[in-house]
């Protein structure tokens, strides 16, 4: 909640031109040669879909004002599915 409060105050300030975090990484962490294993929550899909709804509602939700706070962009959901990935 605290970091969606500090995003608005940063954009109220003018500091960020916006409120979109590009955060949180929920792609499965399946295989540790990956690389960049840190930004996941890891392998198995429901501990990633309960991150990620947690941190999406705890940095979005409504302040005081009833305005957004911050926006979250999820990544990397369909772009590296290494399961399909043929080349």
């Amino acid at each position: 909640e605290i970091l969606g409060v500090e995003e608005r105050a940063y954009y109220n300030e003018q500091v960020h031109d916006s409120l979109d975090t590009w955060s949180p990484t929920i792609n499965l962490n399946r295989d540790p040669r990956w690389g960049r294993n840190v930004e996941s929550f890891g392998e198995d899909p429901l501990v990633c879909g309960l991150n990620g709804a947690a941190y999406t509602r705890g940095l979005q939700q409504e302040g005081k004002d009833k305005y957004l706070q911050a926006v979250v962009t999820l990544k990397h959901w369909m772009s590296y599915t290494v399961e399909d990935y043929h080349g």
